[in-house]
């Protein structure tokens, strides 16, 4: 009894002293402290504004990657194009224009960069495929690394299809 009546004399005080009603009610005066009220509606407002703002930079970043990777496709489309007449043209015998061995070795080391871009092949993975198509530049003509540029489109499309059938 003499608990709960020293309790209610406490509770008493406290309640009718400002100042420890003030330092109750977050010590901003008597305003429970400036904090907003909880409102479930626009808590949930929020909630939706966020998962569409994270779904409409989902779907623009998945645009811009769509719109990157067919702007990869149609750059290796085109060198691959660029590949194939250089190789018929100097396999008729006619002789190069402008490009030499050295040329188009680094044409093809160009290409070997933009495969491992477009399609983010590892570092490991990348310099043994550098290594087993950019031999020596002394190892073939002008002629040889054309169709050697060639031939690694034929070896890029057969990886592609390997990836792409899940191996």
């Amino acid at each position: 009894m003499l608990r709960t009546t020293a309790a209610l004399v406490v509770a008493a005080a406290f309640i009718a002293n400002p100042a420890w009603a003030q330092d109750m009610n977050g010590g901003m005066g008597g305003s429970m402290g400036q904090m907003p009220m909880p409102n479930p509606q626009q808590d949930l407002e929020n909630a939706v504004r966020s998962v569409n703002d994270r779904t409409s930079n989902d779907s623009i970043t998945r645009e811009r990657r769509e719109q990157r990777a067919a702007l990869q496709s149609q750059r290796a489309a085109a060198r691959r194009e660029e590949a194939r007449i250089q190789a018929a043209t100097l396999a008729s015998g006619t002789p190069p224009a402008a490009s030499s061995a050295a040329d188009i070795r680094n044409s093809l080391d160009q290409d070997l960069k933009a495969w491992r871009a477009e399609f983010g092949v590892s570092r490991r993975e990348w310099q043994a495929m550098r290594d087993t198509w950019l031999v020596p530049e002394a190892s073939l003509n002008a002629s040889g690394w054309a169709a050697h540029r060639l031939d690694w489109f034929t070896a890029r499309d057969a990886w592609i299809a390997q990836r792409a059938s899940g191996g």
